[in-house]
């Protein structure tokens, strides 16, 4: 997955991801758009579950403030 919005520094925004365990693919929204459907979840060979969470900048440089993390499992 590539780039799926631009970012403005000092600037909350929100990010969901919508995971399915039965076909290991995801949605992704940014600020409640969905800018990604149906994209492989990493790893592709995910177990049936989440057992973590990450959260990682790839630009080596700057802060990250991660706030108000909300885990639902849905049956």
């Amino acid at each position: 997955i590539t780039q799926i919005g631009t970012y403005t520094a000092n600037q909350w925004f929100t990010l969901k991801y919508v995971y399915s365990t039965a076909s290991n693919k995801m949605d992704i929204y940014l600020d409640n758009q969905l800018k990604v459907t149906g994209a492989d979840a990493i790893p592709a060979n995910a177990p049936a579950g989440v057992e973590r969470i990450q959260f990682k900048s790839y630009t080596g440089t700057g802060t990250i403030y991660i706030d108000d993390v909300v885990v639902v499992v849905e049956e």
